[in-house]
C-alpha cells in the first residue's frame, strides 16, 4: 500500500510542476490569463522547485542501496557503498543549491517586480 501511494504522489507531483511549467510558460508568451510577466516566471520558477524536489526524492530513494553495500561484510561492497553514497551526497548538495536559487529568485521577483 505504501508503494502505490509514494508512486501515486510522485505522478501527482510530476502533473503539477509540468501544468505549473507549462501555464507560466503560456502565459509568460501569450500574456493571456496571467499577464505580469513577473508572476509568470514565478510560476515556472515554482514548477521548476517541484521538479528539483522530485531530483531530490530520486536522489535519496537510489542512497538506500548504497548504504546498504556500505554496511556489507565484504570489503569491496564496503568501498563501492561508500564511493556511491559520496556520488549522491554531491548529487544533492547541487539539488540543495539549485532549489535555493530558486527561492531566492522567486522571492526576488514577488518583492521587485521587475517587468
Amino acid at each position: 500500500m505504501g508503494e502505490l501511494l509514494r508512486k501515486i504522489d510522485l505522478i501527482i507531483r510530476y502533473i503539477i510542476a509540468t501544468t505549473l511549467l507549462s501555464l507560466g510558460t503560456y502565459c509568460l508568451i501569450t500574456d493571456n490569463v496571467i499577464a505580469s510577466n513577473w508572476l509568470s516566471l514565478k510560476i515556472i520558477l515554482f514548477g521548476g522547485i517541484l521538479f528539483n524536489g522530485i531530483w531530490i526524492r530520486n536522489i535519496v530513494g537510489k542512497m538506500h542501496d548504497s548504504i546498504l553495500l556500505a554496511k556489507s561484510n565484504e570489503i569491496n561492497a564496503q568501498q563501492q557503498g561508500e564511493d556511491e553514497i559520496k556520488t549522491h551526497q554531491s548529487l544533492l548538495n547541487k539539488a540543495a543549491f539549485s532549489i535555493w536559487l530558486l527561492v531566492i529568485l522567486m522571492a526576488f521577483l514577488g518583492e521587485v517586480k521587475p517587468f
